[in-house]
């Protein structure tokens, strides 16, 4: 897969050194630098690299926009003398030199590398000789599942996936419930209040009322407890 942060840290070095040049300064922009200081725009509508031109200022003895406004046209010229560019085109932004991604081209090469890989695709070993543990929903089984239940088993399931695939060893925890004295309190309640046709009936819903009613009996009458 293309590095593409380094490729445009390249380009914008190149384009950096030939403004200094055409300025009359002696001035030389190292690629790794500017990597450091690419980052994603706070709106990805202004595209999806950010280069900020702040410490150019000092150098270039001009504004940031002005410097940014002077690159991205640089860069635009750059990107439309190459046959196959990987980037669609640059603009300025509030002192911000924000780059686009050729995304045509991004999802052909990722879905090509999809198809040569297969399985292994994604896989790697960051995560060799360590150990995560992924909780998941860890229901209460005497009560009935909802929707914030399936969202934590989503996600659980997901991450479970992810950490394996960068070869974690990962342990995924999925307490079901304590059976422990709340299923006491639903013996003793089913016992004083309930019966089989009801729970064949309601199933859990059932369950959870006598589970509720005991609690608030027991409030008035602490002997159930026992």
């Amino acid at each position: 897969m293309k590095d593409y942060k380094s490729i445009l840290s390249e380009k914008i070095a190149e384009q950096i050194d030939a403004y200094a040049a055409e300025s009359g300064i002696e001035f030389t922009a190292t690629p790794e630098e500017i990597r450091a200081d690419l980052s994603a725009p706070p709106d990805e509508s202004m595209g999806d690299y950010a280069y900020p031109c702040f410490r150019l200022a000092k150098t270039f003895r001009k504004p940031p926009p002005v410097i940014a406004a002077a690159l991205s046209a640089r860069l635009n010229a750059a990107f439309a003398a190459e046959k196959k560019s990987d980037f669609t085109g640059a603009e300025a932004a509030a002192g911000f030199l924000n780059t686009r991604l050729n995304r045509k081209a991004f999802i052909r090469e990722t879905l090509n590398r999809i198809l040569k890989e297969g399985d292994a695709y994604g896989h790697s070993q960051t995560g060799k000789g360590k150990t995560v543990c992924i909780d998941y929903s860890s229901v209460n089984i005497a009560k009935p599942f909802h929707m914030g239940h399936l969202t934590n088993t989503v996600l659980g399931g997901s991450l479970y996936r992810i950490f394996k695939a960068l070869g974690y060893t990962v342990a995924g925890i999925n307490h079901l419930g304590d059976y422990g004295t709340q299923f006491g309190n639903l013996i003793a309640a089913y016992k004083r209040w309930g019966g089989e046709a009801e729970l064949k009936a309601r199933g859990i819903f059932a369950l959870l009322d006598w589970y509720v009613k005991f609690h608030a009996e027991e409030e008035s009458d602490p002997a159930l407890k026992e």
